[in-house]
């Protein structure tokens, strides 16, 4: 598998193939407890401000 590193508002992001299908994962710089999940399927990047709020609460973003 080959992931690309990136920046998304501060936060790592990598960008990756798995089955043939584009994916985006964003980790938080300190995860919460229990490791929670964002997921985001459609309109990557379209008004973040939610997900940016809660990548800094410690949420993976994919």
């Amino acid at each position: 598998m080959c992931i690309q590193n990136n920046d998304w508002h501060g936060y790592a992001r990598e960008d990756f193939q798995l089955d043939g299908v584009d994916c985006i994962l964003v980790r938080p710089k300190t995860p919460a407890s229990g490791n929670p999940w964002l997921w985001r399927a459609r309109f990557w990047g379209v008004e973040p401000q939610t997900e940016v709020a809660l990548l800094s609460k410690g949420f993976y973003l994919a």
